[in-house]
């Protein structure tokens, strides 16, 4: 670590003389060179507004070129005094104002003491806890081994002030805090974070500065007014695996990394010319779209204690109506006028992946493409209250198996515990308030692909090997051998269970013809069958397991391949001689005598919730199955406050997609350049004051916090307890599935942890299901499968804490107010959504009248500053006539003066 302070400098030259100072490797130089451009060309409209001709405005362009990329830069002041000394004195127009040559003189005096601090490598390790056994130090906070070009270290800031020499009364730059932070690796810890949570809060009250001598002492100070920018390079969140993690199932990641490319956190807006997220533009076109996407007032999922997203602070911001007042006399903080309460933070892009997955050959898997996000923050002075909206570009596609959904569900207790833990300890703070914090966020459109193994049955073990090729880097942690076999699981081991016989692992060798093993009969003892079946078709094992041992057979043998009489299958034993099945054998007509190869058989056991793992659906050319979910239009709005969230969500426009079979290689591809093709649909103007309609797809998350638990002594102990309801609609839908991928997705149903259930509402209303038989018959006699068609007028869906679920129409009960479910005929309900409905056409009404009247009040404008121009020109003119007049009668008068010394002097001549 080093720390520099630099504090005579001006602020027109460059850095380069700078010990340890290097200027190339960081933007900051850059920064500074635009914002100090900037408050020149602002001060100068600001105290000397009148217009500049050509030259001036090349004159003082010159004046205000700051030094960037090394290159040294002149002081201000010199522009004027090299544009006088080269341009002619007759040219008296082109000279500049006094005013504005002064003001030059007094920039090129200004003066900057600059902070650096640079850290080229730190390691913050996890909170230790106090057990009996040794545990090594685990990194919570650590580089990463990328670095940037330039060598800029793993964090560089600065902290500058301006100022004049003398404490001239000078207006100045605001102070400035620049933060590039270099590739760090953050590992999130809940015991960490909760030890951060309980400190830091302490550590904040004791640097705060005393309340003395304030009108109210319960007001905190205001913030200092600086501007900031923090830029991060490539950080990388990491949520990784508990106990439960299972290194038998090899679809399962051990860690989850949330990265992006660059994030960047300032309360400084862009410039109105760039056409870039930060811009007040910008945050309008956030807001425009969140009132587009927000469900009608009074229906589902809004509620009547709902918080809004859009404070009133992004609004003034976003309309330039919030500036502090400073006055209009000379100060140092005359141009300190933009609000800096209001932060925007950018994420260029944002992705997800999984690692630590054997089956990807422990190779990142996608989560989320790559998406850009946006997001406006604002709060009050102490931090209780805080508003974010935000947005996200283009199309966010995700993809998830089985196995990763049980991973991310074990984090979202992980998470849900840290986020409880945190509330605990901020409500036992002494001066603890009653806060919120509301966060509405709007994307375009969402794709959700879940990877299921392949419909086809074989498919998965024994694999069609023309079409796809093997996969052998998936192999390479199987132990090889005549004799080895894959030890029992877990569970089987715990529960005192004997485990199933195994099934030999052959290596592939040449037998001599005379050592061929004879042909398996169907009356042999085949040991291990019943694994080895599963390996063949588990998918249609697990749909129809009330077929009989002989339909099974000969469905065995039905759907071999034509290169199936090439293998043989060594050391099998049967369980008993109702499990044999064919054997396969190579022969080759004229080749009798040659030798045969035996494949290996791989039989790996599992101790997961689906039998799956033994083909891995990740497993990269495998052959898997897909089933892609697109919502448009996506609203979601989250809240939390006074010991209860809500979670709400409204979308449009469900539609499903499928593909049976597809290489997991092109299926990434694929992936990848979805969000490249998508398109986001123009908006026009009605669309833009139109209110939302109902949408499709609605639903609510609500958490209340329940009373404490009291100890023997009468105490409150522990975390608060909580419930939580789940209300959801869904109208308006046609769907089209496949049988096989209805019953594939079942798998997502299944969880590893028995929770208690979840109490829900749902209502459906006209949704209508085509599923498609796609199947194999049971038989060749079997008729032909027939789709099944679904229609679902209106149903509801209600499950207590019991646990049972109960299917009927919906009703109107004190317990379902509010809820999604259709109320009974009401007058007094009536009378109200006609009057909402009223209320709605006048605000489109209201609406387009105040936009008609917005463009009258532009033309007026543009009117007023013509006719204004006019009588400034009128008045110019006027004073040009009088001075004309004027000049007229003084040329008269020496005209008269000249006649009569003309005169004298004829008089004198003559005499």
């Amino acid at each position: 670590m080093q720390a520099d302070l630099f504090p005579y400098h001006k602020a027109s030259n460059d850095r380069r003389h700078w010990k340890g100072y290097r200027e190339s490797a960081t933007p900051h130089s850059q920064w500074l060179s635009q914002a100090l451009s900037s408050f020149c060309t602002n001060l100068l409209e600001t105290l000397d507004p009148r217009p500049l001709s050509t030259n001036n405005k090349n004159q003082v362009a010159r004046g205000e070129e700051t030094a960037s990329n090394g290159t040294s830069q002149k002081p201000a002041a010199e522009a004027p005094q090299r544009s006088a000394s080269s341009v002619p004195p007759a040219t008296t127009t082109s000279q500049p104002s006094p005013t504005r040559t002064r003001i030059l003189q007094r920039l090129g005096k200004l003066m900057t003491t600059c902070l650096v601090l640079r850290i080229d490598n730190f390691t913050v390790y996890k909170v230790s806890t106090g057990s009996k056994t040794y545990e090594a130090l685990r990194p919570l906070v650590n580089a990463e081994k990328a670095t940037l070009p330039g060598d800029a270290g793993l964090l560089h800031a600065e902290l500058t002030f301006f100022y004049y020499p003398g404490d001239d009364c000078f207006p100045v730059p605001a102070p400035k805090l620049y933060v590039q932070l270099s590739p760090v690796r953050v590992s999130l810890d809940v015991n960490s974070a909760v030890w951060l949570g309980a400190f830091l809060p302490h550590v904040a009250g004791a640097l705060a500065p005393p309340r003395r001598g304030a009108a109210d002492p319960d007001t905190p100070p205001p913030a200092p007014y600086m501007d900031v920018r923090m830029e991060a390079i490539m950080p990388k969140i990491v949520l990784e695996a508990g106990s439960e993690h299972v290194s038998q199932q090899r679809d399962r990641p051990k860690e989850l990394h949330v990265c992006t490319a660059r994030a960047m956190l300032t309360n400084v807006r862009e410039s109105p010319r760039a056409n870039t997220a930060g811009t007040r533009a910008d945050l309008a076109a956030i807001l425009s779209a969140l009132r587009r996407a927000t469900p009608p007032r009074g229906e589902f999922p809004a509620s009547t204690e709902d918080l809004d997203p859009i404070h009133e602070q992004f609004v003034l911001h976003a309309d330039n109506l919030d500036d502090v007042d400073r006055g209009t006399a000379i100060s140092p903080e005359l141009l300190w006028r933009e609000n800096r309460s209001v932060w925007c933070a950018r994420v260029e892009p944002l992705w997800a992946d999984f690692c630590g997955a054997r089956a990807t050959n422990y190779k990142p898997a996608p989560l989320l493409d790559a998406t850009p996000l946006t997001a406006w923050l604002c709060f009050n002075d102490d931090l209780s209250r805080i508003w974010v909206v935000g947005r996200t570009c283009g199309l966010a596609g995700l993809q998830v198996n089985h196995y990763q959904l049980l991973f991310l569900l074990r984090q979202l207790e992980r998470v849900s515990e840290m986020m409880a833990w945190l509330a605990h300890d901020a409500s036992r703070q002494p001066d603890a308030e009653e806060g919120s914090i509301v966060v509405g966020l709007v994307v375009p459109a969402v794709e959700l692909t879940f990877v299921l193994p392949s419909n086809c049955p074989g498919q998965e073990s024994s694999r069609d090997l023309d079409s796809v090729p093997l996969d052998s880097s998936s192999l390479q942690d199987l132990k090889m051998g005549s004799e080895a076999t894959m030890a029992p699981s877990i569970q089987d081991r715990d529960s005192g269970v004997p485990p199933a016989s195994s099934v030999d692992v052959l290596l592939a060798q040449s037998l001599p013809a005379e050592e061929v093993p004879p042909p398996a009969s169907p009356g042999l003892n085949f040991g291990g069958f019943s694994t080895m079946r599963r390996g063949f078709n588990s998918l249609v094992t697990s749909i129809d397991s009330a077929l009989t041992r002989d339909d099974t057979r000969s469905d065995a043998a039905s759907t071999a391949s034509s290169d199936s009489d090439r293998y043989v299958v060594v050391g099998l034993a049967a369980e008993s001689p109702d499990d044999a099945d064919l054997a396969f054998r190579e022969f080759e007509h004229g080749r009798a005598s040659s030798a045969v190869e035996v494949a290996a058989e791989v039989v790996e056991r599992s101790s997961s919730p689906s039998d799956h793992s033994v083909t891995s659906s990740c497993r990269r050319r495998d052959v898997i199955s897909t089933s892609t979910w697109r919502l448009n239009n996506i609203h979601v709005v989250h809240q939390s406050a006074n010991g209860s969230s809500r979670l709400r969500l409204a979308a449009d426009d469900l539609v499903s997609d499928e593909c049976t079979a597809i290489p997991w290689d092109e299926f990434q591809n694929k992936f990848s350049m979805r969000a490249r093709a998508w398109t986001e649909p123009a908006i026009d103007e009605d669309s833009e004051l139109k209110p939302r309609e109902t949408p499709n797809v609605a639903a609510r998350l609500t958490r209340t916090e329940l009373s404490r638990t009291l100890n023997e002594n009468g105490e409150a102990t522990g975390l608060a307890p909580y419930e939580e309801l789940l209300e959801a609609r869904v109208r308006d839908l046609s769907l089209a599935l496949n049988m096989s991928t209805a019953l594939a997705l079942s798998e997502f149903i299944e969880d590893e942890v028995i929770a208690p259930p979840m109490p829900l509402e749902v209502l459906i209303e006209n949704v209508k299901v085509h599923l498609v038989e796609d199947r194999p018959v049971r038989s060749i006699l079997s008729p032909p499968p027939q789709p099944l068609d679904i229609d679902l007028t209106t149903l509801r869906v209600t499950r207590a804490s019991d646990g049972v679920l109960r299917l009927g129409p919906p009703l109107s009960t004190p317990s379902t107010v509010a809820s999604p479910s259709t109320p009974q005929p009401n007058p007094e309900l009536d009378e109200a959504r006609a009057a909402i409905d009223s209320l709605n056409k006048e605000n489109e009404e209201l609406r387009k009248r105040l936009l008609t009247l917005s463009r009258i009040a532009d033309d007026n404008r543009e009117l007023r500053a013509k006719v204004e121009e006019a009588a400034a020109l009128r008045q110019c003119v006027h004073k040009a006539q009088q001075e004309a007049v004027s000049l007229l009668a003084d040329k008269q008068e020496l005209l008269e003066t000249v006649r009569a010394l003309q005169e004298q002097a004829g008089c004198r001549g003559k005499r």
